[in-house]
């Protein structure tokens, strides 16, 4: 089991890293630094997702007995969300739907991720089967996913960027959070 915990710990360091790429691309292509940087934000995007699954189908086996069926179901779920948002993702790469269609298929992804997010949060501050970490950075992205989009609609501007900023690194800090949790318990 070492070895399962470990390749999903390092899958969600390397969300991590698909996450700082597609940031970097996301802003060179609203900066004007050309249409390329668009797809690779996409591609980068899609990445993130497919390597959140092994540390969602890991944990849910990892905290089975103290979690409960609730949480294997909310994971299993998740999973499904993220899958949603890649092959969205990839789908608008490879032409196959519009920039329109993705903002669809991610909303529809997003959903079921974020119920998973909750139950993470949950399982880390409620039954204390994962460490508070995961649940802190939970709901720090969360509230600060709600911040922003207040703010946008309020009025857009320096704020949204700041809590935009913000929860780049809340969600930077969730994914590290589950990589340090299994790696740990890979080491244990």
């Amino acid at each position: 089991m070492s070895g399962v915990l470990r390749l999903a710990g390092y899958s969600a360091f390397g969300a991590v890293g698909a996450l700082v790429i597609s940031g970097i691309a996301l802003a060179l292509f609203f900066g004007g630094a050309g249409d390329f940087w668009g797809p690779i934000n996409d591609v980068f995007i899609t990445l993130n997702a497919l390597l959140l699954i092994p540390p969602a189908l890991v944990l849910s086996l990892v905290v089975r007995d103290q979690a409960g069926d609730w949480f294997r179901i909310a994971s299993v779920v998740g999973v499904a969300g993220l899958l949603v948002i890649g092959v969205g993702q990839l789908l608008l790469v490879i032409g196959v739907i519009t920039l329109q269609g993705s903002f669809v298929s991610g909303g529809i992804g997003l959903v079921p991720l974020l119920g998973w997010m909750v139950a993470l949060a949950v399982v880390s501050l409620g039954s204390h089967a994962l460490s508070a970490s995961i649940g802190w950075s939970v709901v720090a992205t969360l509230a600060l996913a709600l911040g922003t989009t207040a703010a946008y609609m309020l009025a857009p501007g320096a704020l949204t960027w700041i809590l935009s900023g913000g929860m780049a690194l809340a969600i930077a800090w969730w994914m590290a959070s589950l990589g340090v949790e299994l790696l740990g318990r890979a080491a244990a």
